[in-house]
Order: structure tokens, then C-alpha cells, then sequence
């Protein structure tokens, strides 16, 4: 016997939960070779954007197994916007889209760098921090498994324009799939070579 459809059946799913629950449809094969290194380089697509228009001149990544840091010279905007809840630089990580390519100044990098979008990113991570100082204010974000953990405060700072990004990739979700430094280390001094950036990278013990 056939069972009806209605709308009861239909699970409506908020936030970055339907990246948590689908991520194959995300990030495709999760055993993928090279995901991971993807991933990782995601936290950079604001960065190697900016530096593209002469805006970024420093970007260091600092890389163990199970952590990314990301940290660079120009800030994420904070300031408020009128048509959103959140503040824009939280949205960057909330909002949910194949991809933040289309939102690039220099298309090419967005295409390359940012094909999965840091809202992805942020759905298949345990936790994700990003700190932020721009034009005189700063703000932390913290993220655990996709959800912003609580309403960042706004604080004037005398420091200039800098973005931190630290990411754990959630072992629930990406069984077994860690970073490999000298992979991350080969991929920043190909994009660093081909945009012509100044990309570090650094081993964390």
C-alpha cells in the first residue's frame, strides 16, 4: 500500500544545518584526495581577494593536523547593515550558498579560492573563530558546529585593519580527514606565485 506525501513529512532545516546533514552534495566525494587542503584555503578567499587589489600585503597560515589559522592585513566589515540581523561579517559565515565567487572583485580568484564559500566552510567545522579589527572596531565570532555561539560586542581598538581565522574541521562529519602541511605548503606557494602574494606558511606544533 502506497502512503500519502504532506507537509507533515517535510523537515524544514535553519541555518547551515542542511550543510551538516548533506555535506556530499557540498563538498562532493568527502574521500576526496586533496579536500582537505581546500578547505583550508577557503579561509583565505577575503584575503587573496584584497591582496589582488593591492589592499593585503601580509597573509600567514599556520597549520597542524587538526587546526588551520588564517591571518592577514585587512578587516572584515563590521559595520552594521540596515537590511540585516547580523552584523556582515558574521553573515559571510552564516549565509549559505554553493559559493561566494560570484561576490569577488577579481572573478578568478573567486572562482578558485572560493568555490565552496566560508559558510561551508563554517558548517563542517567543529568550531571556527574569526577575529577582526576594521577601521577602529573589532569583534570576535565564534562559531560551534555552524551556530554562531553568541552575539559578538563591538569594541574600539587602536590597532590597525586584521582578520584571524581559526578552523577544526568536525571529525563527525569528515571522518579521519586532516590537514597535511606540506600539501597546504605546496598549494599557498602555487597561488602565491601565480596572483603573486606574499603567502606564509608555518608549521604549529
Amino acid at each position: 500500500m502506497s502512503h500519502e506525501y504532506d507537509s507533515s513529512q517535510i523537515k524544514v532545516l535553519k541555518g547551515l544545518e542542511p550543510i551538516r546533514k548533506r555535506p556530499e552534495f557540498y563538498l562532493g566525494d568527502l574521500d576526496a584526495p586533496g579536500l582537505n587542503t581546500r578547505l583550508a584555503f577557503q579561509t583565505l578567499c577575503h584575503a587573496v581577494d584584497e591582496a589582488v587589489e593591492g589592499n593585503c600585503n601580509h597573509i600567514l597560515m599556520r597549520v597542524n593536523k587538526y587546526n588551520v589559522t588564517s591571518e592577514y592585513d585587512v578587516g572584515l566589515p563590521l559595520k552594521p547593515h540596515p537590511a540585516a540581523d547580523q552584523l556582515p561579517a558574521a553573515m559571510i559565515f552564516l549565509a549559505l550558498h554553493m559559493g561566494c565567487h560570484n561576490q569577488k572583485k577579481n572573478i578568478e580568484v573567486g572562482s578558485e579560492l572560493c568555490e565552496l564559500g566560508l559558510a561551508v566552510l563554517n558548517g563542517v567545522c567543529s568550531v571556527l573563530t574569526a577575529s577582526v579589527v576594521e577601521k577602529g572596531k573589532a569583534a570576535e565570532f565564534i562559531f560551534e558546529k555552524g551556530v554562531l555561539r553568541s552575539k559578538p560586542e563591538i569594541v574600539d581598538i587602536c590597532r590597525e585593519d586584521y582578520t584571524k581565522i581559526s578552523i577544526v574541521l568536525d571529525q563527525a562529519i569528515l571522518k579521519n580527514t586532516t590537514f597535511e602541511f606540506s600539501k597546504i605548503e605546496q598549494e599557498a606557494i602555487r597561488i602565491s606565485e601565480k596572483y603573486k602574494l606574499p603567502i606564509q606558511v608555518e608549521e604549529m606544533s
